[in-house]
């Protein structure tokens, strides 16, 4: 039985010919047991055998089409057109969620009103989906990304409340053909903070080859620098001059004694505006606002 107090969460799965990992990431949306999922597959005409894994499950999806598109961002417009939850994200189809990842969505965004999207601790798989790696969570603010400590607002693990899609425009610039979820994140930040949660939520799967998200870093690179340089055209004069001086203080940071490194963190952190962390607090089992990193 639906709990109906329960958000609705929409999620996206675009995908094209990727049927050696789909129907793992399939199971890992299903498995979730969240009643109140919209999940919405994008199939942009693969001749692998994404269709029949597809149909297998179709009972479970609000919606599915298999039809040839103009790439991942275009099949995401296209999954998100569709999309009628209260919270959105998407999965690319050789990534997966980790167990509980859309409860912490739920409760992320049901005890904190005030947080408008969030992201998890950024992890990797391998392609026998064994955990890989972990990195430690960060805070965030527009400042900081602007200055150019934009690595990394892991994809999987992003989810944003409809209103701030929808204030944001309500699409992805399929013209950042390696860097379109960062550009989305930049006009996220125009309107809201970004809130990090020390749990981790899904993984990115580092495959051995033809890997697109991999072999094109320095092409995504390039992407991220002209979207920087576009939103600190828009920042005020005093966000400007934040900006320069937190260029210049960053890389001090490294050279300083101790005593004087923690001060300048401190500075730092202050210019920068970061958020707080949200974590799990163990003794009540909840989540709960941390200080900055």
């Amino acid at each position: 039985m639906k709990d109906n107090n329960r958000l609705k969460i929409s999620i996206i799965t675009p995908n094209y010919n990727q049927g050696e990992f789909l129907e793992r990431t399939i199971l890992s949306v299903l498995g979730q047991g969240y009643d109140r999922l919209e999940y919405i597959i994008i199939d942009g005409g693969s001749t692998d055998n994404s269709l029949a894994i597809i149909k297998k499950y179709e009972q479970h999806l609000a919606y599915w089409v298999s039809e040839k598109d103009a790439g991942l961002y275009d099949a995401l417009n296209k999954g998100f057109a569709k999309a009628t939850g209260d919270i959105m994200g998407w999965l690319n189809s050789d990534d997966i969620l980790m167990t509980g990842a859309l409860l912490t969505v739920h409760d992320a965004f049901s005890r904190f009103p005030q947080v408008k999207w969030v992201t998890g601790m950024p992890s990797s798989i391998d392609e026998q989906d064994r955990i890989i790696s972990f990195q430690p969570v960060q805070s965030w603010s527009r400042l900081k990304i602007v200055s150019g400590q934009y690595r990394w607002i892991q994809q999987e693990s992003t989810y944003w409340r409809r209103e701030l899609w929808q204030a944001s425009g309500a699409r992805l610039d399929p013209s950042f053909s390696l860097a379109g979820d960062f550009e989305l994140w930049a006009r996220f930040f125009r309107h809201e903070k970004l809130f990090s949660i020390h749990i981790a939520m899904a993984g990115f799967r580092k495959r051995s080859q033809q890997q697109k998200s991999l072999e094109g870093l320095q092409a995504y690179i390039k992407q991220v620098h002209t979207i920087l340089l576009r939103e600190g055209a828009l920042l005020s004069g005093s966000e400007k001059r934040k900006v320069r001086i937190i260029r210049i203080l960053r890389p001090l940071m490294d050279f300083l004694p101790d005593k004087l490194r923690r001060r300048g963190l401190r500075v730092l952190r202050k210019l920068q505006g970061l958020t707080p962390v949200i974590a799990r607090d163990r003794s009540s089992n909840t989540l709960v606002m941390t200080s900055s990193k």
